[in-house]
């Protein structure tokens, strides 16, 4: 699922890269001239909620042609203006139809690598949470999605989406767990304890192009029952040939 979706990330990145491309002049073109070609990527993928030019300043305008709010504090912005390589934000609300996008933002440059404003596609993470929604692990496990600091993307309890995960892990075993494995670790295998004592066995794996970390977990004695079915019944034998 890691991998799933960081070829899906990666997949609108090339959208915008290889336009990009395509169209060196964008360095020397208005926002409005930027903004006509970009479209194309708005209208042929249903994905792409919305397409963004934004100057060197962080001015921008949306693909009706109307100015937004400034984003130069944004901190994919600044990321994209720093590094000169495309930057992914965090998960967001949209202000268009209040679903959950991420923007993926593409710099332009001119002639001298200078930075001179971005591309950006703000794209909606629904076909990510209907694949995590899909995992099932034994009879209650589930996956879902965080954040590399720690807030969630998608849960199947929709009440903790938004949050931190430091909100629902009082128990000392799951923050350790969390701290010390999950948050430090691109990939691993976790035990711990939730606050009605049950005891929940998991495994993470970090999406490269983002820091965001898959985890799948179930209570211990659902993954281990087999396990513990098969001890149960070697004992009992040994007991009788003895």
């Amino acid at each position: 699922n890691a991998k799933l979706i960081d070829s899906w990330i990666n997949s609108k990145v090339m959208q915008l890269t290889e336009l990009y491309d395509a169209y060196p002049e964008f360095s020397g073109q208005s926002m409005e001239e930027i903004m006509h070609i970009l479209k194309i990527i708005n209208q042929s993928d249903p994905e792409v909620e919305t397409s963004v030019a934004a100057d060197k300043d962080g001015n921008c305008i949306i693909d009706n042609y109307t100015a937004r709010p400034n984003m130069a504090d944004k901190e994919h912005f600044i990321a994209a203006r720093e590094t000169k390589k495309p930057a992914i934000s965090e998960i967001m609300n949209s202000d268009r139809s209040g679903a959950r996008i991420i923007a993926i933002a593409v710099p332009i440059l001119d002639e001298s690598g200078n930075f001179s404003g971005v591309i950006q596609s703000n794209v909606v993470v629904k076909a990510l949470e209907n694949t995590i929604g899909t995992v099932k692990i034994e009879e209650s496990g589930y996956a879902w999605l965080m954040s590399g600091s720690g807030n969630i993307i998608f849960h199947q309890y929709w009440q903790l989406i938004g949050k931190n995960y430091k909100e629902s892990a009082n128990h000392e075993t799951k923050m350790k767990a969390f701290d010390e494995g999950v948050l430090v670790q691109d990939i691993g295998f976790m035990q711990y304890l939730e606050d009605d004592g049950m005891e929940m066995v998991g495994a993470y794996a970090t999406v490269p192009t983002t820091g965001w970390k898959i985890i799948v977990q179930a209570p211990s004695n659902e993954v281990y029952k087999d396990v513990n079915t098969s001890n149960f019944i070697s004992i009992i034998l040994i007991i009788l040939v003895a």
